[in-house]
């Protein structure tokens, strides 16, 4: 998987560095007049003009004994809306191409599709089914394949099945399905986090299979999250019901239900939860009643696709109250940690590390 050289984030209008940066970056034809400032001036016109958001920063959090209030900001959108061009495809449209991280689909036959953030299944015949992107360009498919889409760190992408179900994987994840899905079945494979709206059908119930457990729902909102790197796989029901089943426990969940699957122990428990907590995501927000510290940071790892080491286990057993809204980069989300935090974050070529800060001893 390639990774860009460059900052992946959406573009406001004091982001100098990021456009300083990726303008650097550009490998420019001889015969463009790149020494030229007006050029550079007028991108940022250009990008600025395709921008129109309100900056705001909220972020709270709070331990068991005390709240703490950060200023940390994310990207926020609108619900079930596809995300706003970022800094790439903004620049694309300009006609500008800067290397990125690349959504792919692939079959068993030796077929691969580069996509953009969404696209969708349409079955035109008995047998056969299209892929739609968002330019509207067509893809005949081959029937009884097996697919799978995979999405690189630092990227999301919305998939919409050919029965109507919708599908956003987060970064990091990858869907595994066949062609004549929804045809005998509607099975499916994740490994990753997936937020799932998924069009009623009776007779043809719809499952995923994500590490040693099974997820059946007839029509439902649900979000699954088990990355490999994670010691538990996480079910939020937001509307409908699902029933989850392991090699050792079968729960039927109801709306506001979590399942806590513990990989390693196999061992599943379920409570009443905020579930809207845990499909914030996809409006971009990173907002959660209890997280640790780890989990944050494997979180923030895979979706700004930058290495970051954690050196302690000192905050393993400690939870915190978190919303991150609208954020710049992550470069002020770590210092934002930092301050708040008993931690000390150092950056290097790697990426970054994080270790607890030593106690002041009293004099």
């Amino acid at each position: 998987m390639e990774r860009s050289n460059f900052p992946h984030r959406n573009l406001g209008e004091d982001d100098e560095e990021l456009l300083n940066g990726i303008w650097a970056g550009l490998e420019m034809p001889d015969d463009r007049p790149d020494a030229d400032g007006r050029d550079f001036d007028d991108v940022k016109r250009r990008i600025r003009r395709r921008v129109r958001r309100r900056w705001m920063s909220r972020a709270a959090l709070a331990g068991s004994a005390a709240a703490i209030v950060a200023a940390v900001v994310l990207v926020v959108r609108q619900p079930g809306v596809l995300p706003e061009p970022d800094a790439f495809a903004q620049l694309q449209q300009m006609g500008v191409t800067v290397e990125r991280p690349q959504v792919v689909m692939t079959a068993d036959d030796g077929m691969r599709l580069v996509l953009e953030n969404a696209a969708r299944l349409e079955r035109r015949s008995e047998g056969e089914v299209a892929l739609r992107t968002e330019t509207g360009e067509q893809r005949p498919l081959a029937t009884e394949r097996k697919l799978k889409v995979e999405v690189p760190n630092g990227r999301q992408f919305r998939l919409v099945l050919d029965d109507g179900s919708e599908v956003w994987l987060n970064a990091g994840s990858t869907l595994n399905y066949r062609s004549d899905f929804n045809r005998s079945s509607r099975d499916i494979g994740l490994s990753g986090e997936a937020y799932f709206e998924v069009a009623r059908n009776a007779d043809l119930p719809f499952r995923v299979q994500a590490r040693g457990c099974t997820f059946t729902v007839l029509g439902t909102r649900f979000n699954i999250s088990a990355y490999d790197e994670d010691p538990d796989v996480l079910a939020a029901l937001m509307e409908g019901s699902l029933q989850f089943e392991s090699s050792r426990s079968t729960e039927t969940m109801v709306p506001g239900d979590l399942i806590t699957y513990d990989c390693r122990t196999m061992e599943a428990s379920r409570r009443q939860v905020d579930t809207d907590q845990f499909r914030s995501w996809i409006d971009g927000i990173i907002r959660y009643d209890a997280i640790s510290l780890p989990a944050l940071l494997r979180r923030l790892a895979r979706e700004y696709d930058v290495k970051i080491e954690l050196c302690t286990d000192a905050f393993d057993d400690k939870t915190f109250r978190i919303s991150l809204t609208e954020a710049q980069d992550i470069e002020s989300i770590m210092g934002g940690l930092c301050d708040i935090l008993p931690i000390s974050v150092r950056r290097d070529t790697c990426g970054y590390r994080v270790d607890s800060r030593p106690r002041k001893t009293e004099p």
